[in-house]
């Protein structure tokens, strides 16, 4: 498919989720979210097994700052960057949610999740159809999903935010189809999506996993460890391409010295 057409279908999958959701009712949010399965007291802790599962954010998350900050990935520094740290403070932000759960404390968990995943969103929009482009993709993505959690929390209304956690996948399942990526591996790339997208699942299905498993583990306990391990995913990729690139510039030490 041609460049301009891509973009063309880029901009009609932002830009339809957007006049359907402008057209739809607001979207409030519901008082049973926060009526998690598993609300267990562990520990003197309520809701512990909620609040542990968010440590594999905090642990690629740092992972994932050293790799950025020891040897910056070639392509979309900066948003690699703003993404692992973003990981890193949704196990926080989560974390301080998931020990009294209401709307009040589910915004800290929801800001660091958006800037995450922006930042994703502008590293894979750099590395496919605007190369070089970084410096004008990520700030207003990053505002875009400050500003969808900001006006949910002051409106009351879930659309702004249900775009920007939807709309870009979209656009993400769309290049992984159509467009080949320059640095970026599109193995990585799938299983960090379709990892995401487990974790949507389970969070659907919080109840009846726990049912499942005889209140051993609830659905989204779960959802936390599958979109940690998407980060995973992400880290994992980036870190083989480092190994590639030092491998790659050794040989062409070793070459120019055989040359001399």
């Amino acid at each position: 498919m041609q460049r301009g057409w891509q973009l063309v279908w880029i901009g009609v999958l932002l830009l339809a989720p957007a006049l359907i959701l402008a057209l739809a009712p607001p979207l409030p949010q519901s008082q049973v979210y926060h009526d998690f399965a598993d609300q267990r007291i562990l520990l003197g802790i309520p809701n512990l097994l909620n609040i542990l599962s968010n440590l594999p954010f905090l642990l690629t998350g740092l992972a994932g700052l050293g790799l950025c900050l020891s040897r910056p990935p070639s392509t979309a520094p900066l948003s690699w960057l703003c993404f692992f740290i973003a990981f890193s403070l949704v196990a926080l932000g989560s974390s301080y949610y998931h020990r009294a759960p209401a709307d009040a404390t589910l915004v800290w968990d929801r800001l660091p999740m958006t800037l995450a995943f922006m930042s994703v969103f502008s590293a894979i929009l750099n590395d496919t159809v605007f190369p070089g482009c970084e410096r004008h993709l990520l700030p207003p993505l990053l505002a875009l999903g400050l500003s969808s959690v900001i006006w949910w929390r002051c409106s009351g209304d879930l659309r702004f935010y249900a775009w920007v956690q939807f709309a870009p996948l979209l656009c993400i399942a769309f290049l992984m189809k159509f467009h080949g990526f320059r640095e970026l591996e599109r193995g990585g790339i799938y299983a960090a999506f379709l990892a995401y997208v487990l974790a949507k699942i389970c969070e659907a299905l919080d109840s009846p996993i726990y049912d499942l498993t005889r209140q051993w583990v609830s659905g989204h306990s779960l959802k936390h460890l599958a979109a940690a391990a998407s980060g995973g995913f992400l880290y994992s990729m980036l870190r083989r391409h480092r190994q590639r690139s030092q491998y790659g510039h050794r040989l062409a030490q070793d070459s120019r010295v055989d040359e001399i």
